[in-house]
């Protein structure tokens, strides 16, 4: 069988199967079509807003662009939990990839400026570990999390993510190139 392009509906199906299987092979197109459309929104929502989190990480306190980004960040990421439709996920995906970078570059320059320059290759590989292993963490807690009935559960989890991690990075971290009274951005 041959794989024909139906460009009155812009979906691939096939010669001479059933409605069923020209339905279903329509359906997962569709769905990977708008999955590669919201995984795309986040890249290049940060490509973009590199630049200025790399002007707000040079021109002011980079723990407070850190705990900023990291608010938008979660608040993106707990909207992504919350939408229903493929236009709402994008948006929030793209909001996502705002606080993303606005958080990378002021965390890097951070390491970069407080290691000594014989550990800084050693620190930034803790960064670097410690993301990744917090990536694989979280990935596991959600999946065990999604079996389970509490949504209350959930809810918190995502709650203390949103408000207390920006937070805490607010109160406790220091920027060593700005004077300890210097709150303001």
């Amino acid at each position: 069988m041959e794989w024909l392009s139906n460009d009155q509906e812009g979906t691939l199906s096939r010669s001479g199967g059933s409605d069923w299987d020209k339905k279903l092979l329509r359906t997962l197109f569709l769905v990977n079509l708008q999955a590669s459309w919201r995984k795309l929104m986040k890249p290049c929502c940060q490509m973009v807003c590199f630049p200025l989190a790399a002007y707000f990480s040079v021109h002011h306190n980079r723990v407070n662009v850190i705990a900023l980004g990291a608010m938008l960040w979660a608040i993106a990421t707990f909207f992504v939990g919350v939408s229903s439709t493929f236009v709402e996920v994008a948006v929030s995906r793209a909001l996502n990839g705002v606080g993303l970078a606005m958080v990378i570059p002021a965390i890097q320059s951070l390491v970069a400026d407080v290691a000594h320059p014989e550990k800084r290759g050693l620190a930034f590989g803790w960064l670097h570990f410690t993301g990744n292993l917090g990536r694989v963490f979280g990935v596991v807690f959600a999946v065990l999390l999604a079996g389970c009935a509490l949504g209350v559960l959930r809810f918190t989890f995502l709650q203390l993510q949103v408000y207390w991690l920006p937070f805490l990075v607010y109160r406790l971290a220091i920027d060593p190139r700005r004077p300890t009274g210097s709150i303001i951005l």
